[in-house]
């Protein structure tokens, strides 16, 4: 079945888009007389995911390198760059570096965990001021 899970370990086997896009896009239909809307859908629909995946992305990132800061310095110059960019980096080096391993990986866990956090708090915002727009600026009705 396509886009369905059928086991906890299985993937969905198309891309699932947020609940928002349905309505949107009916909305876009009933606007337009021939429906000529299907490339400017679609379109939207890119550029969208490729800005939210950016700036998730740059959130990420950011605040894994901000959590990951304090103890960089500490990390040999080799390793340095690859622990700061990148938690299995992180972690591929705590699994060599003995008894400060431990402690390399959890602060890099956690880095990656706030980050995380704190992408998903952007992604929130950006939903609330979507749907505020979508709420106070409804399509117009011909």
């Amino acid at each position: 079945m396509t886009g369905r899970l059928t086991t906890v370990d299985e993937k969905p086997d198309t891309p699932s888009y947020p609940p928002i896009l349905l309505p949107t896009s009916s909305a876009l239909e009933e606007t337009t007389k021939y429906r000529p809307h299907a490339a400017v859908d679609d379109a939207t629909r890119e550029i969208g995911a490729a800005i939210g995946v950016a700036i998730t992305g740059s959130v990420l990132a950011a605040a894994y390198g901000h959590g990951i800061d304090p103890v960089a310095p500490m990390i040999p110059e080799p390793a340095r760059a690859a622990v700061q960019d990148s938690l299995a980096a992180a972690i591929q080096v705590a699994e060599h570096a003995g008894p400060q391993g431990e402690q390399l990986a959890e602060l890099a866990q956690n880095a990656f965990l706030d980050g995380l956090k704190q992408a998903s708090w952007a992604v929130a915002a950006i939903l609330l001021v979507g749907a505020l727009i979508s709420a106070f600026w409804p399509p117009r009705r011909s």
